[in-house]
């Protein structure tokens, strides 16, 4: 429950783009690793989405391989998920779908803070893209908006990058899940994402510039 180590990481990544690809690289392979504990990959995403969020030292253009990468995974997991419950439809259920639900809540966090630069006349393509796919995502039976923490949600809502999300959100107000999941904990995410601001005001000189 640490929230202050890990930002030895984000400084020790400020002095070189190798050292942030490195990092980035690790936490991406995790999250789509199968072959690790759930929990891992949960943070590895908030870690990825927190990181590029927050680190003003890396560009846009180094930004967006990686949200593209998770929002791939994601669709691909979903259509999976999707064909694989049949007809039935799919189990809202963090403790089946807690890796999906966290990579799209981390790409929405991340969007709402890479909003402006995606407004830029040279991002278009890559604006229009993007919502495309998150667009695509948000409207799937795994219905990723009723897992994420209201305030990405309304911070989401407000940009509008995509358009349906107001009507998502809305006939998600009529839309129950269960309050236990299908192993019995909190049927919600963790909101936990390790970037957000360093509070010990000694250290945060080293990192707020960053």
């Amino acid at each position: 429950k640490c929230r202050c180590v890990q930002f030895l990481l984000f400084f020790a990544c400020s002095f070189s783009p190798t050292f942030t690809d490195a990092f980035l690289g690790l936490l991406l392979r995790q999250v789509v690793n199968e072959q690790i504990h759930s929990e891992a990959r949960i943070a590895s995403a908030a870690y990825a989405a927190s990181f590029l969020a927050r680190a003003s030292f890396v560009p846009l253009p180094a930004v967006l391989p990686p949200l593209q990468q998770l929002l791939l995974w994601a669709d691909q997991y979903q259509t999976d998920a999707t064909a694989r419950a049949g007809g039935g439809g799919a189990q809202l259920d963090v403790a089946l779908h807690g890796v999906f639900y966290a990579v799209m809540q981390g790409a929405l966090y991340l969007l709402c803070y890479k909003h402006a630069a995606l407004l830029a006349p040279e991002a278009a393509e890559a604006r229009e893209a993007t919502g495309a796919l998150v667009g695509r995502l948000i409207g799937g039976a795994l219905n990723p908006l009723k897992f994420c923490q209201e305030a990405v949600l309304i911070e989401f809502e407000r940009l509008g990058l995509v358009p349906a999300c107001t009507a998502i959100v809305a006939a998600n107000e009529g839309t129950a899940v269960g309050s236990r999941d299908c192993r019995g904990g909190q049927n919600r995410l963790d909101d936990f994402f390790p970037f957000d601001p360093l509070l010990l005001k000694v250290s945060s000189g080293y990192v707020q510039p960053l």
